[in-house]
Formats: structure tokens, sequence, C-alpha cells
């Protein structure tokens, strides 16, 4: 066989995954060790023996021992509090001893780190800690001064501290980035919340990580002292590995273009820099073999620097393979080297094969290995500069579409061009000139400050242009696969598509080829007939009512792709000083409402709804109405009411959306199944936000909503007496289930089978209220956001379906 070292190394992942299952029965893993041991043992004596099972045999004891390597890392990685406390450690004051695993960050009043606990307190008695659990510390300052005595912290230093224990949160809506599972698979599991940095102590502890995080917290202030803003960011990213400091708006811009791995150190980085350093030593004339050994050296401590994230791992695996054949004259086939390296790293972490960063880096790294001469041969290009140039971007592209689309919900049609255009310049003239900089100012100050004037222009220009690019949204389109099975079924295919004219062309028998391409006909119609399914337009619609904490956000989603949104979520932002202020605070918009449209393939929105002023119900509007296409904006009459209507209302004009204001009641019809209403309240004698607003009432496939906002008492009442209340199937409580709505007689009214309730989780104002709810139960079934995450009702002819995303 070619490349037997890959295909054991596939046959390894494999055995990690079904180790991964929760599953497996502790006899299954036992089972697996001791027969593995046994067949590994048996395919040396066979090999010995020349006998032709030796290879199957190994290929079976490595799947099982891949089984039992999973369990042996979970084991040692699992949560000791987990075990112990489980539920009742939430929320308890805990005491922590350990060392700080991870350089911290420091962003505003708030600090982030990792740290390695040892030992931890619990009501007076100390407990030892045997496993390899982290912990993830949020420490609030309180103070300006504080922030000095936090960036004297380095890794390795001993830490003792005291705060409130929490578990990390999870992924409230669907297809949202789960944190909590993120982390788990590093192996934090828990959260300590520390509100005075009186109580943490901090030993001096000099060690070898120690010491890299002090040089690089060096270069990483010269950068700072060279660029400013968003220029400082991107440079630390690129050469420090350091993504803390990089803006969040160039971050978004660089991801839909499919340009965010030039933002990570990669192989490609460490590709330029090895052949910086062999063009230098070759100039010195070092030897290859001198040269190979130094650079392997060079690139170790390249990779610990900017820390160790898999996509370097990978590369700096594969160069020293490169190099070992350089030295002894003995080297090894690429595709070997990589299942060498994808073995090794999957063996010491078996989570990264989780990791998106790591499976990224493997399947590009494997087609561009494999797929690339295949693409090359089949292009008529005369020029080869160009050829090997767009050979390298298809296979690129084809490679990462698959696994991008399914984690980041997003594409751009014309990310094959920016990257065409762009990663050549980077390559040979950003990333190269920024390392000569960084050296020049190390050891030349006033020459490196000379060549930042000239990065800086380099830099504004290149960012103006992907802004430019970024922008031109009718090239983007969202949505994702939302299981992997489609991203296994895309690799399948493109596998094959590079392996068809090699099987047309081979010399196998007859029967065997016509049999293939019988089935590759099969495929194709099978597939064909999916994407029509998919493609269709179909008789049903969706609603999801966003977990947005404390506040309404409703998506509905139409035949005829027609999208509405109610209200957009936020919160009330508390005034700050400037120490305090983070670099990218959180927004409603931004972190919630807009990841979970694009996760539902929403383009633009048809009409976007504003039912009244409150911030809970407007704040994420301020940054969905700049960064999504809005046709129609619908308000009440007297939008607007308060200084954030304003705001908004001067964002809508900048981006020339059509506001529609509603004095009456008001019917509009989305297709021939579904129409809304819209039913206006005012009270005049009230200044309360939620008594000038109006209620939304929705039949889609005869299935009756009503969308009540914040209407309280007052309101229902006039909506009784001058509406036509008719009973509903669905209701969306009023103001989040306060003891101020949901009258005896307005449910009397509605009769709702189901009541859904947006409300966020231990919120201050206790919503909602034990009466409500125990009124609501008389009628209907109750879910809450607070509770049940996102909530999503799927509607066609025959009825609907309620669904959560979090199963109590």
């Amino acid at each position: 066989m070619k490349y037997p070292l890959l295909l054991l190394a596939v046959v390894f992942v494999l055995g990690l995954y079904i180790g991964s299952l929760e599953l497996i029965p502790m006899v299954i893993i036992l089972f697996s060790l001791v027969i593995g041991i046994l067949l590994f043992g048996l395919s040396i004596i066979f090999y010995h023996h020349k006998s032709k099972n030796w290879f199957i045999m190994l290929i079976v004891s490595i799947f099982l021992l891949g089984i039992v390597r999973m369990d042996w890392y979970k084991t040692d990685h699992q949560s000791i509090f987990n075990n112990v406390l489980d539920k009742q450690l939430e929320g308890k004051y805990v005491g922590i001893r350990g060392y700080i695993d991870s350089e911290p960050t420091l962003d505003g009043d708030l600090v982030k780190l990792i740290i390695k606990p040892i030992t931890y307190s619990l009501e007076g008695q100390e407990y030892r800690i045997n496993t390899k659990e982290k912990l993830l510390i949020n420490l609030f300052l309180q103070a300006e001064n504080e922030q000095i005595q936090v960036q004297n912290w380095e890794t390795g230093m001993g830490i003792r501290l005291y705060g409130v224990m929490g578990k990390v949160i999870n992924s409230r809506n669907p297809g949202e980035f789960n944190y909590r599972e993120y982390l788990a698979r590093k192996g934090i599991y828990w959260k300590l919340n520390v509100y005075d940095i009186a109580m943490i102590e901090v030993a001096t502890e000099n060690g070898f990580f120690t010491g890299i995080d002090r040089y690089k917290r060096r270069l990483s202030n010269i950068i700072d002292s060279l660029f400013g803003g968003r220029q400082a960011g991107f440079m630390k990213s690129i050469l420090l590995g350091e993504r803390d400091d990089l803006a969040n708006e160039l971050f978004n811009d660089f991801s839909i273009l499919g340009l965010s791995h030039l933002l990570a150190i990669s192989g490609l980085h460490l590709s330029i820099l090895t052949l910086m350093l062999f063009w230098l030593f070759g100039k010195l004339r070092i030897t290859k073999q001198n040269t190979a050994y130094i650079v392997s050296f060079l690139l170790i401590g390249y990779m610990f620097f900017t820390g160790a994230s898999p996509s370097v791992v990978r590369a700096t695996v594969m160069a020293i393979l490169m190099f070992y054949g350089l030295i002894f004259k003995r080297s090894f086939l690429a595709l070997q080297s990589f299942g060498i390296a994808l073995m090794l790293m999957s063996f010491y972490n078996p989570m990264w094969i989780f990791d998106v960063g790591f499976q990224l880096s493997f399947v590009i790294t494997f087609y561009i290995l494999w797929g690339l001469p295949i693409v090359y041969g089949n292009l008529h290009i005369k020029n080869e500069g160009i050829k090997k140039s767009v050979s390298l971007i298809i296979i690129t592209q084809l490679a990462s579409f698959p696994l991008s689309f399914y984690y980041f919900h997003q594409y751009s049609t014309i990310s094959w061009l920016t990257n065409l255009l762009i990663v050549p310049i980077f390559s040979i003239v950003i990333l190269p000139f920024g390392i000569i900089l960084l050296l020049f100012a190390l050891f030349f100050p006033y020459l490196g400050l000379l060549f930042a004037k000239v990065m800086s222009l380099l830099l504004d220009w290149l960012f103006s242009l992907i802004q430019i690019t970024a922008d031109l949204r009718f090239f983007h389109f969202y949505g994702g696969f939302h299981s992997f099975f489609w991203v296994l079924v895309f690799y399948i295919y493109l596998t094959w598509l590079l392996l068809r004219k090699r099987i047309k062309e081979s010399f196998i028998p007859f029967k065997l080829k016509k049999y293939i391409f019988q089935i590759e006909k099969t495929m194709l119609v099978i597939l064909a007939m999916i994407v029509l399914w998919w493609l269709f337009p179909k008789n049903e619609g969706f609603i999801t009512f966003i977990d947005v904490g404390q506040g309404d956000s409703i998506l509905i989603q139409a035949k005829g792709n027609k999208n509405i949104l109610i209200d957009s979520g936020g919160r009330l932002s508390i005034p700050k000083e400037n120490w305090q202020l983070r670099k990218n605070p959180f927004n409603t918009g931004k972190n919630i409402i807009l990841p979970y449209l694009k996760y539902r393939g929403v383009k633009k929105i048809d009409i976007a709804i504003l039912t009244h002023e409150d911030i809970d119900h407007l704040g994420g509007y301020l940054f969905i109405a700049d960064n999504i296409e809005i046709d129609n904006f619908v308000v009440e009459k007297g939008f607007p009411r308060t200084v954030s209507g304003e705001k908004l209302l001067t964002k809508l004009i900048e981006n020339k959306i059509k506001i529609e204001y509603i004095d009456r009641v008001k019917t509009a019809k989305i297709n021939e199944d579904t129409q809304i209403t819209f039913a206006p309240i005012d009270i005049p004698s009230s200044n309360k936000e939620n008594d000038h607003s109006f209620a939304i009432f929705l039949n889609m496939y005869n299935t009756k909503l009503l969308f009540s906002a914040d209407i309280e008492k007052l309101g229902e009442e006039q909506l009784i007496t001058t509406f036509i209340i008719e009973p509903v199937d669905i209701l969306k409580v009023g103001h989040h289930g306060s003891i101020t709505s949901s009258t005896n007689s307005w449910l009397l009214k509605l009769k709702p089978q189901d009541s859904i309730i947006s409300v966020g989780k231990n919120n201050r104002y206790n919503h909602p209220s034990k009466e409500i709810l125990t009124r609501l139960e008389k009628y209907s079934k109750v879910w809450r956001t607070d509770l049940d995450g996102g909530i999503t009702v799927q509607i066609d002819s025959k009825g609907y379906k309620i669904e959560r995303t979090i199963e109590n």
C-alpha cells in the first residue's frame, strides 16, 4: 500500500470519535484495550512471518486503541466538581489554589484567565484535585489602578483566589456557537466569578512559559508603539498569534470573504517564515543540512511562542519530517508525513479532532497534497504561474467550503477572487515585510518606525479594499449545513470528482468499471432529487422565539422566502468610565440575532417591526439596521419617543429603509397562506412605552398566533373593546409574564393552546410572575425561553409543532 501511515491515522481518528460517544459502556472500553493490544502484538508476529493478514490486524488494533485513548483522555480531564458536587456547587463561594495556565486577557474592567487548580476549599475544608481539569476565571475590576496589577501576572505563577462558582453558559438558540462544549473539550467545565481583586494572591514563578509570555508582551508593546488601532491588532494577530486586540469588524470582513485563515498563524505563515530562513542561511553559506537543524528548532520555538494552535502544530510537525529527509537523505512521501502528523497530534490531544481549526487545517492540507496535482493537470491555462495559482485557489476553496459553511453559516461567491488577489499580496509583501519590520524595531528602532509608516499606508489600502469587497452583500449567502452528514456527502462527492477521470482511464475489469459508473448515476439522481426538494418552496412556515435574555425578538419565515422580524432584544447600557469600556462589548443584534439570521439563511428582512421603544425590544436594531438589508420598517405612530428611538430613526434614514407608521388596524397579506394584522394601542393618559404599542395577529395555514409585545392591562382592555378578539392557538405572553399583563378577561377571550414567554434567565424583575404562570396553565401549556432557550414553531396545513433548544 502506498500510504499506510495515512490510513492508520484515519482509522485511529475514527476510533477516537467512537470513543467520544457517551453510550459506550466501560466493559467495551476494557474489551477494546485487551483485543487492541493482542491484535497489535499478533500483527508484529505475522509481519515477521510475512503473512498478508498483518496489516488488517494492525488496522483493527489501531481502531480499538483509538477508542481506549479517547476514554483515557476523558477520564484524565473529567471534572471533579461534576463528580463530587454536581449542581450543589453552582452559586457557592469557593476557594481555589493552583497555577495560571494562560496569559490573562485584559478587556476594560474584565479580566479572563484560565488556571490549573490543585485544591479547592468549600465551607472551611480544602480538597485536592487529582484530574487535569481547568477553570475559567472572570475577574471584574473595580478601579483603574487594578489593571496595572493584573498586567504583571504571567503563565506559570501560583495563584489563590476566592469567588462564586458557576457553569459555563450553554448555547441557547438553534445553530448558536456552543461555548460550553467548546470549553469542555479543553477540560474546562466551570467558571469562577471574582468581584474583588483583594481576594486573589499571586506568587512569583519563573519558568519556561513565563519567559515566553514576558518576551511576547515586549513584542506586543513594540507593535503598539509602531501602529495604532486596528493596524496594531492585525499585526499582532499575524505575527504573534494574539487575536485579543483584533477589531471585530475587521475579522468579520475577512471571515465573510474566506480570508480568516490569514489572521491566524497557520501553515502559510510557517511556509513563508521557512523560506525566509532558508534564504537567509543560504546567503550565510550554511549547509542545507545544518539549516534544516536550525530552522527545526526555530519553528518549534515559534510554535510555542504563538500558542501552539492545531494548524501551527500540524505545519511544524510536517516541516520537521521534511527536514528529517533533508538531513538523513531519507524522505517521507508528503501524505505519509501528513498521516504521522495526524496520528501524533490526535494521540496527544484527542479532543483536537473536534476543533474547527484542526479540521480545516488537515482537510485543506490533504486536498492540496493529493488533489492539487489532479486539478492542475486538468486546467488548460498556458501561463504556469497563473495555472498554479488558479489550481491552488480551486482546491482550497472546494476543500474549505463544507466545513466553513457548516460552522460559520456564511459563504461569499467572490471568496475565490479575493483569495486570488489578496493571498499573494499577503504572502509576498505584508507578512515578510512585517517580520523584517519587527526585527528592525527590536535592534534599530528608528528604522523600524520608518518602515512602520510605509506598512501603515499598505495596511490602510488593504483594509479599505477588504471593507469595500465585504460590503458587496449581493455575493454573500447564508444558511449552512445543519447536519455534519451533508459535510461528509460533499467531501465524498469531491473526492469522487477528483478520482473519476483516473478510474475511467484505469485498466480495471470492464464489468467493475461499468458497475462503478452505474452507482455514480444512481447517486447523482438521488442527490439531484434532494437538491430539488431543498430548493422547491415548501408549504410550511417557521417562527422562532429567539432567546435574547430579558427582551423580545421573534423571527417569522413564511413561504416564498418572506422574512419578518418582530423586535430585536437589547440590554440597558450602564454608563462607564473610559478604562472600563471593552473592545467588543456585547450587543444583542451582533452576538445573537444576526448569527441566528445567518443560520436560518436570511439575507434580507422583508418587514422589520418595532412594537415599542423600550431598549429590550429596540436595542438590537441599532446594529442590525447597518448590517442586513431591510425593505420595510414598521413602527407605532408616535415613533420616535425616546433618545434610543431617535438614534434608530437616524440609522433607518441613513440606510434608506422605508418606514411605515401604524395608526389604525391594518392587515397585510404575506402570501396566499399567511396574513398579518397590526392592532395599535394608545393610552393618551400614560407615559409608559408599553401603552403606546401594537399587538400583532398572524394567521399561517389557519394556525392563529398573537404577539402581544409588552401590552399591559389597559392595552388589553382597549383591544377587547375596539377589536374583535378571537381564540388563538399560540399566544406570545405580554410583558415577559409580568403581573401587569395577561388578565383573566384577556385569556378568557384568547383561550390559547400554547403560551410562550420571552424572558431572561434569573432576571432582576423576577419575571414571569407565579400568579401569571398559574393563570396561564389553566388554559395552555407554557413555554419559557429562560428554561427552554430559543423556541421554534413549525407550521403547515396539518397544524403546528413546537420544539425547544434546551431539553429540561
